[in-house]
């Protein structure tokens, strides 16, 4: 059935391009829906509710481009951009598709009735980030651009993609475009219903192999299909614990017996196959690795990681791919190692990674590091709440693609909300001038770094980090998990490539390396990390686009998790995968991890995971219940062998269970979960046909950390009977740091397992830290048959407060036009007793301050403290700000007791305003501005939106500037057609109001400068002559000046004119502002010689 109608299209007089469709095709959203899903077709409903046109320049003139919500370009090379919606689906083997449209609505669009008489963009490939653009060459089909052929494709088509851990995926296109070149019409099939029917395919090898291979780790990646259903013998609680394997060179066993220890006890049953015992050629490899794969059945699935140990020396790669164009010269891949589907199949059925290594001191540091990670033995993790993300250097794409990466992530992720106490952020263009800061910052210690542009197989190229660096970190014991979303930094055939140095540096660098082993591409870089979108810019927003590696890390809103280093890889792989992109089997071919495959970056400095469970276990026991957090990992083993681990269910309830116990001893437990602290504890076992056991089973207080407040106590412990006859009396006493022992005699009666409370008389302990050490004795007057449990040590630190410094109000970056501040920061308490009184200090070179601050500040409240006036010198300086006492004791915080801030004091300056209107193609401009003395690059910037004005006023000394203003596409800002306003400068010194330059475009340019010096020796003079003070101001506001005061002009933030007063030549004026709110002012002040402009501040 199809129903014809045409579309009155209107202009609108004003275009949001990313929010408002220009055409409006019917009420309602741009969906698509599942009407039924069986084991025989798929059913479901595709509506359109708009479209946006938007221009773009090309290599060879300009064009348009159809934007649609959650559409994208449909890439068939050198044809119409025609927008698609893709979805992957699950599909049965062997299946065959048959494509039934019931129905559609018809709908044309006559682009001249827009006055839009351009041609649609013709679809070009996917570009590399090792490309040089000026070189890529331009594809069209001449047969339709030329020849005005009408374009079309299938309305709906499916394509066979690859196997995934037991499920044969699919992708489903939805193309409603069609374009008639020659009348300049688009043709669009609305609201179709489709059907797509499975023919001749094998139902049931299908739910046969989706049950045997079903990995609930890959629980993710199954439910980002439109259509997954889970098996129907799920139950993932009973497909733990997980299988890990590492397949490695015998020269590393002995290194590798703590990873092995660690890794069981984490809860992996882990298997070690040496190569001198399965082959050493990657066809043996990859044959053992097969069999176990193929061995495994729903009741006992398939391994679940493989990590490699050993460069490609020791364990070759899996498979060398040849090159497929000018800028693919071929790549290597550990890949085909973890499928095992064969044929065309390129999705992994195993999460891989590597320990590059070709010697055992290659291998220690890695081991080291990521033992430090996984089992938090940080020093000091607060460095975890730091994080460096680059946009780096590329004059064509870094302004979208990169920046809209590193935005994206900031604004969603990497920010206060989620624990990143500090962000370095560094866009292009300014980031390639900041190589020096960047690499300081990554050698003082940050949790996540992410570069997004070029790189090679040694590093960055602009920014440049690269090998060479290394050697200069300062971060040991706090190592940053790496991300490279660019060229080569894990080609590892070299010799050494850029991820295997950073792991293997030892006392620095990184735990984990995430990046490719040939070039990645802009486009696809872009889907990996954010997710698609209809169109990429420095600002595309969550609403606009799908899911990506950052989001399914993260999954604040409901999405799939991916935490580990190589689910991270899945996610931005699936994305990837679910595009128009040409290149989906080279991006899983490329991405590698160098470091362990399972381990799970910090954002933020973690919580401790909490968890309750018996402390003792008797021998013929056979489970244990743990009560902790939805989804964390408990995993119990008894001297290197697992006895069980399993998944905690949404009400944090992971029950475990194993062979009777038969042995006393102690039990290892692990609790583990993404963004959490472990927790690693051991459970006693002892015997349970003993006649005389008492245990001291807790020091229920004092506990670990006292707050100076409840400082009076009464120690209090919990005794439990575990012999066989009750218990009716026991000795108990504590003995605190070396005094003399407490003592008293017990008397009650407890049944085996039963527990009783023992409290002593009240003591008051003293600042500082403690031991109290609590013991049991002669249950009923006998012998202890079991003493390993009758005692417990607790170490006590009995603390004054726990508060951090939360931000820096003052000084801001630059001080402008003095030399005089007040420092400002403001303090949080964290701690649940209330804040008293607090001691803050600072030091700038050798100016030091100590304020002293006291109140009622409740837990989690914050109060800003304000240092008394100070002068600071000219010049670049570094203030520290450090929390020294609280409530008159120490400071327990683990972190944030000290902050420090860079800032530039420039006592004599100009504030000089850069008023820069883009035209209707922003992304192609960006600007800065140079001290042309020093070559400080003092400002730079990307321009975003179309036609807006994007206002800078920086400060400024004495001396020379070059601004330079450029445009990519090496045309100017002359805007389009339709929108034919153009781009324009204006740059002026608002201290003196005098205009420096102003600039309308036009012809074709790829820079423009303008060169302007500021003599500030005469201001200067001035400002020793003109005095304004106090400032700030309680509202008395007193001006004073050598030259005789004519008039004096207050201005609001607003710019209007709140207060305007004539003079008589005075030399010392009174101003009474009371009556204005707080807040900033600009006084505009004449006297006989000149203007002068100061800003006060009211703060009443």
């Amino acid at each position: 059935m199809k129903k014809l109608s045409y579309i009155l299209v209107l202009l609108f007089s004003t275009i949001n391009l990313f929010s408002q469709s220009l055409v409006s095709l019917q009420e309602g959203r741009t969906n698509a829906t599942i009407i039924s899903n069986t084991q025989y077709s798929l059913s479901f409903t595709s509506s359109l509710s708009g479209f946006d046109i938007l221009g773009v320049k090309a290599k060879d003139g300009e064009y348009i481009r159809i934007v649609v919500p959650e559409y994208y370009p449909d890439k068939n090379v050198s044809n119409p951009e025609l927008p698609v919606m893709t979805r992957l689906i699950e599909v049965p083997l062997d299946a065959e598709f048959e494509v039934r449209i019931k129905s559609f609505d018809e709908q044309i669009v006559n682009l001249n009735e827009y006055g839009i008489d351009l041609q649609i963009l013709p679809n070009q490939p996917s570009v590399s980030k090792s490309a040089d653009y000026d070189k890529l060459p331009f594809y069209k089909n001449s047969s339709i651009y030329e020849d005005k052929e009408f374009y079309e494709t299938q309305p709906v088509s499916v394509e066979l993609l690859s196997k995934m851990r037991g499920i044969q995926i699919a992708q489903i296109r939805v193309s409603p475009f069609s374009y008639d070149i020659e009348s300049n019409t688009l043709i669009i099939k609305n609201n179709i219903e489709a059907e797509i029917i499975y023919k001749n395919a094998d139902f049931k090898k299908t739910a046969q192999l989706k049950a045997d291979k079903y990995s609930p780790a890959f629980g993710s990646a199954y439910n980002s299909l439109w259509n997954f259903k889970a098996p129907a013998t799920k139950g993932a609680i009973d497909r733990y614990p997980i299988k890990y394997v590492i397949v490695s060179d015998r020269m590393f066993e002995a290194a590798l017996n703590s990873f092995i220890k660690w890794k069981t006890k984490k809860g992996f049953y882990v298997t070690v196959a040496y190569t001198d015992e399965i082959g050493t050629t990657a066809t043996a490899i990859k044959a053992y690795l097969q069999g176990l794969y193929n061995a495994g059945t729903a009741e006992d699935p398939a391994p679940t990681y493989v990590l490699f140990v050993g460069d490609v020396a020791q364990v070759p790669y899996s498979k060398q791919v040849a090159g497929s164009g000018w800028w693919d010269e071929g790549h290597v891949t550990d890949m085909y190692y973890c499928e095992y589907d064969g044929g065309t199949d390129y999705i992994p059925e195993v999460y891989f990674g590597r320990f590059s290594a070709s010697t055992v001191a290659h291998l220690a540091p890695q081991i080291e590091k990521t033992l430090m990670f996984e089992q938090y033995t940080f020093p000091d993790p607060s460095y975890l709440g730091e994080a460096v993300l680059v946009a780096g250097d590329d004059n064509s794409w870094a302004s979208t693609h990169a920046n809209g990466q590193v935005n994206y992530a900031h604004n969603y992720y990497f920010n206060a909300d989620h624990g990143v106490t500090t962000l370095h952020k560094y866009l292009y263009p300014q980031s390639s001038q900041l190589a020096a800061e960047i690499r300081s910052k990554l050698g003082q210690g940050v949790g996540y770094a992410n570069y997004s542009a070029h790189c090679d197989y040694d590093g960055w190229a602009n920014p440049s980090f690269t090998i060479s660096h290394i050697p200069s970190l300062n971060n040991e014991d706090k190592y940053f998990f790496s991300v490279g979303n660019c060229c080569l930094s894990n080609k590892f055939e070299v010799g050494e490539c850029f991820g295997e140095a950073l792991v293997r540096a030892n006392k620095k660098g990184a735990v984990a390396h995430i990046g490719g082993s040939n070039s990645t591409l802009w486009d696809e870089d872009f889907y990996w990390s954010v997710g698609l979108t209809s169109t990429i810019t420095a600002n595309v927003t969550y609403e606009e686009s799908s899911q990506g590696a950052y989001d399914h890390l993260f999954h604040d809103r409901g999405e799939e998790p991916y935490p580990s280093a190589y689910e991270m890889i899945y996610a931005g792989n699936m994305a990837v995968e679910a595009s128009t992109s040409a290149n989906k089997k080279y991006y899983w071919e490329i991405y590698h991890v160098m470091g362990d495959p399972s381990l799970m970056p910090y954002v933020g400095v973690p919580e401790q995971i909490q968890a309750t469970y018996l402390s003792v276990m008797q021998i013929g026991m056979s489970s244990l219940t743990v009560n902790t957090e939805e989804n964390a990992y408990v995993a119990l083993s008894n001297n290197g062998v697992l006895l069980d681990a399993v998944l905690a269910n949404s009400s944090g309830i992971a029950v475990l269970n194993f062979e009777t116990l038969t042995s006393t001893g102690n039990l290892d437990i692990v609790i583990t979960k993404q963004f959490r602290a472990p927790l690693i504890e051991q459970i006693m076992v002892i015997p349970s046909d003993n006649d005389y056991d008492a245990m001291l089973s807790s020091i229920i207080a004092p506990q670990s950390q006292i707050h100076i407040n409840n400082a009076s106590l009464v120690p209090s412990i919990e005794i439990m009977n575990l012999g066989l006859l009750n218990l009716t009396s026991v000795n108990v006493g504590y003995i605190l740091d070396e005094q003399a022992p407490v003592t008293l005699n017990w008397t009650g009666n407890l049944a085996q397992l039963e527990t009783a409370i023992v409290n002593f008389p009240e003591i008051t302990l003293t600042s500082g830290n403690h031991t109290f050490t609590a013991f049991v004795s002669e249950p009923n007057e006998q012998t202890d048959q079991y003493p390993a449990n009758d005692q417990k040590t607790q170490n006590v630190l009995v603390y004054s407060g726990n508060v951090k410094i939360e931000s820096i109000q003052s000084p801001e970056d630059k001080i402008c036009n003095t030399s005089l501040l007040s420092p400002k920061v403001t303090i949080k308490n964290m701690d649940n007793e209330p804040l008293s009184s607090c001691v803050v200090s600072y030091v700038c070179g050798g100016i030091t301050d100590e304020f002293t601050w006291s109140g009622n500040l409740a837990q989690n409240e914050t109060t800003q403290i304000t240092f008394p006036e100070n002068s600071f010198p000219d010049g670049n300086n570094t203030i520290t700000f450090t929390i020294e006492t609280v409530n008159g004791g120490g400071n327990s915080a683990n972190f944030g007791a000290s902050l420090e801030k860079n800032f530039k004091v420039i006592s004599v300056a100009n504030t000089i305003v850069f008023d820069i209107t883009s035209d209707y193609f922003p992304s192609h401009n960006a600007w800065s501005l140079t001290h042309n003395e020093t070559s400080e690059l003092i400002y730079s910037e990307s321009l975003s939106n179309a036609n807006e004005h994007h206002i800078t006023e920086l400060c400024l000394g004495d001396g020379c500037y070059t601004f330079e203003i450029t445009d990519s596409n090496g045309d100017g800002m002359n805007g389009w057609f339709l929108f034919p306003d153009k781009g324009s400068v204006k740059i002026t010194n608002s201290t003196t109001s005098e205009v420096l330059w102003e600039y309308t475009s036009s012809g074709n340019w790829t820079s423009k400068t303008f060169e302007f010096c500021l003599d500030l020796t005469h201001a200067a003079t001035r400002m020793i002559s003109l005095n304004v003070f106090p400032n700030p101001s309680t509202g008395i506001v007193n001006v004073e000046s050598t030259y005789g005061i004519s008039n004096i002009c207050v201005y609001n933030n607003f710019g209007q004119i709140v207060e305007n007063k004539n003079y008589k030549g005075q030399n010392i004026i009174e101003m009474d502002l009371q009556s204005l709110p707080n807040g900033v002012y600009i006084m505009k002040i004449t006297d006989n010689t000149e203007v002068t402009f100061k800003k006060i501040v009211l703060n009443k």
